[in-house]
């Protein structure tokens, strides 16, 4: 085999210049024949294109042309997989897909393509006058040659082409080597080289380019005589068969040899048939491609593996660009023509406008088989096959999708008739012909609301955005103060290029946050594009505006109902909602619905995703939807649509409610969550138009996800604004969802932007009455936990009632309360009992989101008795169910109790980690106090490694942030907590520093705030921290009775916190066994009150 020629997957190369021959991957490279001729000519056929599908129709053509065997489909299937045992272990390089099969290998691995490739390169080298390696280039290609191409297949009709070229070309590489050899001077090579065009010349005796080398060899080489004889043999038999004259290049050099004159320099051969470049027509746009990388890439990859492939997509999302991108990178020996057909129409515009493309008088006056370029006679499309017959070429279609039957039918005549020729087109909508291969073009991606502006830029639709807009507005630039604006133009904009440029163009005129505010009526704002786009991209409603006039009746009519979904619909719910009152006849099924939604989807007017999960969401740009929308209004037809809607997220909610409680929670979860857009907009829908029940119902179903998914802050401004249309006075028949959403209200007030409480005390114990009367759990959960604001006998009399509920999840609820109760009273195992009852109870529910709550508070109560491998097990196991459900919002306390039980357990790294990522989700949830109590842990992290500056500055920034925050309300009680656990922290970070004085006041005022604190190991805590000053002070029998008032109030000593057993140790040392032990027996036999006394002495 020759050396330097490329194998394939497996080492496999394919041998069609004379015999086929198959050369075996593996060490002995040893070749071998394929037996049966139809076996043969499957290989052939499909080494004709390497690496690409060929579909079944047309292998069945090629294979039996004109007697086809009786089921084609399963006689082609059993001749691959005869082939493929023929192969031996190189059976995998006989590939399968969809729509046919494919060699799987790359085109070098073929001795015809790769002798095509060397021939290629040698005559660039020869052009560029790199003679020495023209001569190397061409003799390597010379090598591959063993006979008469496709031998044994030559009868087959598909042969007999791409025979003809290969001939043709393999006679020019004879013929440009000779002009590399005398284009080197010298004379050791004349010999050979006259030989070998002698022999050329006899075979082909009307070749005059073959005569004009031999003659040039035979003068470089001091034979005249002999030359003048190859010009008066050759103009003879020009005479004879064909009538003609020596052409002007033979005359030329027969007049050298008479006269002794040194031959001319050669020239190089001309591309076979004399096929125009067209190359330089492709269009050279003044701004760069963005994002699209990994999509270039990816339609390169297309465009090597199948003949015909098709950009869709949007308007505006840059399909076209990317073609033109695509179609530049083709390989140097590949002609590239474009079509454009968006200014065109008329039932043979396509053909005339591709028949221009390929045919242009301007860059030839002769194509291929003689025919002239302006020449009207014959079939158009004939003409077109003839002109590309020998060539490669990448025909470009661009923008078919208003003449898509008409495109797709001389693609496909084009395709059968032409081998080497590929189609890339780009279309709204697939030109659904056999062997089309598909490449959605996708909006650019868009960054998370919140992204810094580094993180921003990141995404490809932010730096298009950011490119244009520096471009319209010098002085532009992605920073703090523009990147939140940035960031919300490309999301509502889903990243659609045409939109993101024409919205960067208005910077001229406004600022970022100005255009953000302005989107909501974004067909109106984005009305000014470039003056010299088509008409179609002039503005972002002309673009969609294209689209919907492709559109049927039916079409319009489903897309414009289809606006009133936020965020998709599944299959049914569009049925339900867009079915009714259809004009022009009756409603259409389920069956007639999925096939209008397929055909708009397309039409890339609809996106269909979360195949993978098994339910499809069909969803609308928010452009497509914003336009869809005022289709909808101008027909008269919102109201009645959006009523729909309502309805059916109304019905979604109410079902979902019960389910959230039982095993079936996840899948409920996640159709919530992917519900959620649409449940928002049928929510402010009931309460901006009516009717005010269904807002009432909807809020009251939606209460318990909200509190599942940490989303209070929106829980709150939601009910608020429902309580606002409905007062304080429930309508007949309403009252339990009324008061669970006045409860909800006031629970989640310091979450709201507003701020406060707006619930009337009257309207609030109205309200607790009738949750606490009430059958619903969620209602009865809802008092419970508004009632935790309050005083704990009470809260734990409620609990104690509940706890002898019918309803399992209600009695798990209540122990769970009941726990936290007993916790924060200091009775440690009767807390524990109810905690393991609550774990338990919400286990056997199937209740992932009651389980981990259970978890995460027997963890707290686990680190402080020694446990800290149960702990940290049960914590571990809370965060597992909340991945289950997709997140929820305990999780930052479990990250939060993780983080502070590893600081505890000497696991610095770990514990920051967890800490950082508490503080990142309670940031994200938007609750002040869970990122109070996470930077506050924080604070005692780097206390406690010894960084006591960093400390006390996280520290003073936490009682900063929590002095900001309301002092009364739901969330009052835990931020009384924090602010005395603050106070001891920031007193021994003072001790840590040398500054006792700084650190008394501290102290006495966490002991001052923990004495209105009804939470006892909070109150232990100010106290074990007080126990560690007195010590410092000298003070040891004051501090160990400090330690013995902890003990009292929890219960228990913190088995878990090595600084507790520090001062214990260092009090028992000082004082002695017997010293301690009385100063510890005397503060643990006081009251509470006293307790909280003993800084006064």
């Amino acid at each position: 085999m020759l050396a330097g020629a490329e194998r394939g997957a497996g080492g496999v190369r394919i041998n069609v210049l004379g015999p086929l021959q198959v050369v075996r991957g593996g060490d002995d490279g040893a070749a071998f024949e394929v037996g049966g001729v139809r076996l043969r000519l499957l290989l052939v056929r499909l080494a004709l294109d390497p690496g690409r599908v060929v579909t079944r129709e047309r292998l069945v053509d090629d294979l039996w042309a004109d007697t086809p065997p009786e089921e084609p489909v399963g006689a082609l299937q059993s001749l691959v997989s005869r082939l493929r045992r023929a192969l031996g272990d190189n059976r995998t390089v006989v590939g399968s897909h969809p729509a046919g099969y494919l060699l799987d290998l790359p085109r070098a691995s073929v001795d015809a393509w790769d002798f095509e490739q060397r021939v290629a390169t040698g005559r660039a080298a020869l052009t560029a006058g790199r003679f020495a390696e023209a001569v190397a280039l061409l003799d390597g290609a010379l090598e591959l040659w063993r006979g008469a191409p496709f031998a044994g297949a030559a009868s087959a009709g598909f042969t007999s082409a791409p025979t003809a070229r290969l001939t043709e070309l393999r006679l020019a590489a004879v013929e440009d080597r000779a002009d590399a050899l005398l284009a080197l001077g010298g004379t050791e090579a004349l010999p050979r080289l006259v030989a070998e065009l002698t022999g050329l010349c006899v075979t082909h005796p009307l070749r005059e380019r073959a005569a004009v080398r031999l003659m040039r060899a035979l003068h470089a080489n001091g034979q005249q005589a002999s030359a003048l004889e190859v010009f008066e043999r050759t103009r003879r038999a020009l005479a004879e068969e064909l009538g003609a004259d020596p052409s002007a290049e033979l005359r030329d050099v027969h007049l050298r040899v008479l006269s002794g004159a040194k031959p001319p320099v050669p020239r190089p051969a001309p591309a076979p048939a004399g096929f125009p470049a067209g190359r330089a027509a492709l269009p050279l746009w003044l701004t760069a491609l963005v994002g699209r990388d990994e999509a270039l890439a990816a339609v390169k990859e297309r465009l090597h593996r199948f003949r015909l492939v098709t950009l869709t997509g949007p308007g505006g999302v840059g399909k076209t660009r990317l073609a033109i991108a695509a179609a530049r990178a083709a390989p140097p020996t590949t002609d590239v023509r474009l079509a454009e057909l968006a200014g065109v129409d008329g039932p043979d515009a396509v053909t005339q406008v591709v028949l221009t493309a390929v045919c242009r008088p301007a860059e030839a006056g002769v194509l291929a088989g003689g025919l002239p370029a302006g020449d009207p006679a014959g079939d158009p499309v004939d003409r077109i096959v003839r002109a590309l017959e020998g060539h490669d070429v990448l025909l470009v279609l661009d923008n078919c999708e208003h003449l898509i039957e008409d495109a797709a039918r001389l693609a496909h005549r084009l395709l059968a008739a032409a081998p080497r020729l590929t189609v890339l087109a780009t279309s709204r909508e697939p030109l659904g012909i056999t062997g089309e291969a598909l490449w959605p073009v996708t909006p650019l991606a868009v960054p998370e609301p919140g992204s810094t502006a580094q993180e921003a830029l990141a995404h490809p639709a932010v730096d298009l955005f950011t490119e244009r807009a520096a471009a319209a507005c010098p002085g532009f630039t992605l920073d703090h103060d523009t990147v939140e604006p940035v960031v919300r133009i490309c999301r509502e904009l889903d990243g659609l290029p045409l939109a993101l440029e024409l919205a960067a163009a208005r910077l001229r005129a406004l600022s970022p946050g100005q255009v953000a505010a302005r989107l909501h009526d974004r067909l109106r704002l984005l009305d000014r594009g470039s003056r010299t786009a088509p008409d179609r991209h002039r503005t972002l409603r002309a673009v969609i505006g294209w689209s919907w006039e492709l559109l049927d009746e039916d079409e319009r009519v489903l897309l414009r109902r289809l606006s009133v979904f936020a965020g998709g619909a599944t299959l049914p719910d569009a049925h339900l909602v867009c079915a009714g009152d259809w004009p022009g006849g009756p409603a259409p099924d389920p069956t007639v619905m999925e096939d209008l939604l397929a055909s708009l989807v397309d039409k890339s007017l609809v996106a269909a995703v979360g195949r993978e999960t098994g339910t499809v969401r069909y969803r609308l740009l928010e452009t497509v939807r914003a336009y869809a929308a005022e289709r909808l209004v101008e027909a008269g037809e919102d109201g009645r649509t959006g009523a729909a809607h309502l309805r059916c997220f109304v019905e979604l909610a109410e079902n979902a409610e019960a389910r959230l409680r039982t095993d079936g929670q996840i899948g409920w979860l996640a159709r919530l969550d992917a519900e959620q857009g649409n449940l928002d907009a049928a929510l402010g829908r009931a309460v901006a138009v009516g009717p005010p029940e269904h807002a009432l119902r909807l809020a009251a179903a939606r209460a318990w996800p909200w509190l599942m998914r940490g989303q209070g802050r929106e829980a709150g401004e939601r009910t608020a604004a429902v309580l606002a249309v409905h007062g304080c006075t429930p309508p007949p028949g309403l009252e339990q969802a009324h008061a669970l959403c006045v409860i909800l209200a006031q629970l989640t007030a310091p979450l709201r932007e507003t701020g406060g409480a707006v619930i009337p005390s009257e309207a609030m114990g109205a309200a607790l009455d009738t949750a606490q009367q009430a059958d619903h759990p969620v209602a009865l959960a809802a008092a419970l936990l508004l009632a935790m604001a309050g005083p704990a006998e009470a809260v734990g009399a409620t609990a104690q009632r509940f706890a002898g509920h019918s309803d399992r999840w209600m009695r798990a609820a209540a122990h769970l309360v009941l726990g936290r109760i007993e916790l924060g009273a200091g009775r440690i195992g009767h807390a524990e009992h109810c905690l393991r009852r609550a774990v338990d109870g919400f286990r056997a529910l199937g209740d992932r989101w009651g389980l981990a709550m259970a978890l995460v508070t027997l963890a707290a109560l686990l680190s402080v008795t020694g446990a800290a491998d149960e702990a940290l097990a049960a914590l571990t196991e809370a965060g597992e169910r909340d991945a289950e459900m997709g997140g929820s919002g305990e999780a930052p306390l479990s990250l939060l109790l993780s983080g502070r039980l590893r600081v505890r357990c000497g696991e610095p790294a770990a514990a920051r980690a967890d800490l950082e990522r508490a503080l990142a989700a309670a940031e994200r949830a938007g609750d002040p106090d869970l990122q109070a109590a996470a930077r506050y842990a924080l604070g005692e992290l780097a206390r406690r490694e010894g960084d006591v500056e960093a400390a006390l500055h996280g520290q003073q920034e936490v009682l900063r942030r929590l002095e900001q925050l309301p002092a009364t309300g739901p969330g009052a009680p835990a931020r009384l907590h924090l602010l005395a656990l603050l106070h001891t922290s920031l007193a021994r970070t003072q001790q840590r520093r040398g500054a006792p004085d700084a650190a008394g006041p501290l102290h006495r005022r966490a002991l001052d705030l923990a004495a209105d604190s009804g939470d006892q190991p909070v109150r232990a805590d100010v106290l074990e921290g007080f126990a560690e000053y007195c010590l410092a002070l000298g003070e040891a029998a004051r501090g160990a009775a400090a330690l013995g008032a902890a003990y009292g109030l929890r219960g228990t000593h913190d088995a878990g916190d090595p600084e507790l057993r520090a001062v214990l140790d260092g009090c028992a040392e000082t004082l002695g066994e017997a010293g301690f032990r009385a100063a510890w027996e005397r503060g643990r036999a006081l009251s509470r009150p006293e307790s909280l006394a003993l800084e006064a002495g």
